[in-house]
């Protein structure tokens, strides 16, 4: 979406659900609010989003105050225009997520203990600028994104694996970043005629992206019926690890109808990427 000259509200979902379950609590609540209007009329808006899920899960065979997990998401977008000239138009938006999950994976069989608590926050942001000249139009853009994610077990216990279940502590505790940059430019020229009508394009793209984690590992056991010990896993090594690439492109096209019925394509890509270190046609 994107705004107009008018002014615009919108809000939906407001009243939470609730439940006796194991004490009266609110268990769902999903809000959503949309803001939109100008910045400058006839030639600048904005747009805004933002929306949150609430629930709370219930497990009725777990004791009190050990049969609850919750879940909380929410996501934020605000989209920006700006007609720089009536030839030239330059927009950007931001994206925000969040999630928050804890004691995830509860249930009757995977007590409190044994839970991990989940973390994630995500950045989206992109700008673009669209000028038309000539009878052309090029466009021009950068996007970035970061990722960063958590996952905490409840403790450093033992992590066991029983036939009835599994008790103790989860085994690893994970963290990630990730991140990516892009930059593109593609530039459609007008049609041109000879021997037909032609229809060039052109335009070159370059990308950045990185990740690295680093987990911390305990041992975990498997156990007969008996009690007794199956399997005992342990991890060894380094936890962490880390990857960058960086790719880059670049292409022409053209579009030839020789005659009304027929259309031909024909085009050139040059690619290079920091994993193969040298150019493919």
């Amino acid at each position: 979406g994107m705004g107009d000259d008018i002014w615009r509200f919108g809000a939906t979902n407001f009243v939470p659900g609730a439940s006796t379950e194991s004490g009266f609590h609110i268990d769902k609540w999903t809000p959503r609010i949309v803001v939109s209007g100008p910045i400058a009329k006839g030639r600048s808006w904005f747009y805004n989003a933002f929306d949150t899920f609430y629930d709370v899960n219930t497990v009725s065979q777990l004791p009190r105050g050990q049969n609850r997990s919750r879940d909380l998401t929410a996501s934020d977008l605000t989209r920006l225009q700006v007609n720089l000239s009536p030839s030239n138009i330059l927009t950007g938006s931001l994206l925000y997520n969040y999630i928050d999950r804890n004691r995830n994976g509860l249930s009757i069989l995977d007590p409190v203990s044994t839970t991990i608590n989940r973390r994630e926050s995500l950045y989206f942001a992109s700008i673009k600028d669209q000028i038309y000249f000539g009878g052309a139009l090029t466009e021009v853009g950068f996007a970035s994104s970061r990722d960063y994610s958590r996952q905490s077990p409840q403790g450093n216990q033992v992590f066991e694996i029983l036939p009835a279940g599994e008790r103790g502590n989860y085994f690893e505790a994970l963290t990630q970043h990730s991140d990516r940059e892009q930059w593109m430019s593609n530039t459609y020229l007008p049609a041109m005629h000879r021997f037909g009508t032609h229809q060039l394009r052109f335009g070159a793209d370059v990308q950045r992206s990185g990740f690295d984690q680093s987990a911390a590992r305990n041992e975990y056991r498997v156990l007969r019926e008996d009690m007794s010990v199956a399997r005992s896993v342990y991890f060894i090594g380094n936890g962490f690890t880390t990857k960058t690439n960086v790719q880059a492109s670049e292409f022409i096209e053209d579009r030839w109808a020789p005659v009304e019925a027929l259309m031909i394509e024909a085009g050139v890509r040059a690619d290079w990427d920091d994993i193969v270190r040298d150019f493919q046609l």
